[in-house]
């Protein structure tokens, strides 16, 4: 009795499966239907999760919180957010070239700002995890100061993750003068 139980269960859940892959409208990589609310949250949880990765950072290096492992568990945690964020942005960004926008092309930016704010999140977004994947890959807090400090690689990477998101607010205004 117990292995007809185990079987029905395992076919229950295998014509589940089946049916939503093939009935259901399911998106490989997240959303399907981006509408200009949706570009707008996801844009605006980027902006929120750089901000979030800028204060961790600065709370490292500035000593405001005690770090008991090193890589920080904190920066790691947030790295992998936005691994999974830059995949709903790569998605995004389909959707955008799908729609005919030529993402490559700075006057075609202009014109759909959305898509130019979306261009330059999804940069912040992979700048960011190449940050902290450097930030972890050094011995510790003290290292990764003195790069600061110095003018080494951890501030070049800093400095480009700000100029994307320093992009993003310019084509937020873009968005305002357009709607």
């Amino acid at each position: 009795m117990k292995l007809n139980s185990q079987n029905l269960l395992f076919q229950a859940v295998l014509l589940a499966v089946f049916s939503l892959a093939f009935l259901g409208d399911v998106s490989a990589h997240g959303e399907s239907d981006w509408n200009d609310f949706k570009v707008d949250n996801k844009n605006n949880s980027v902006e929120a999760h750089i901000q979030h990765v800028r204060q961790l950072i600065s709370d490292i290096v500035l000593g405001r919180r005690e770090i008991t492992r090193w890589p920080d568990r904190e920066l790691l945690r947030a790295r992998d957010e936005l691994v999974h964020l830059k995949e709903e942005m790569d998605d995004m960004l389909n959707h955008f070239t799908e729609d005919g926008v030529h993402l490559q092309l700075a006057g075609s930016l202009r014109t759909n700002p959305r898509a130019g704010r979306s261009v330059a999140a999804s940069h912040a977004v992979e700048i960011c995890v190449e940050l902290i994947e450097h930030i972890a890959s050094l011995d510790g807090p003290a290292a990764f100061e003195e790069e600061l400090h110095t003018g080494g690689k951890g501030l070049y990477m800093f400095d480009l993750m700000d100029s994307y998101a320093d992009q993003m607010g310019l084509y937020a205004e873009l968005i305002k003068k357009t709607d």
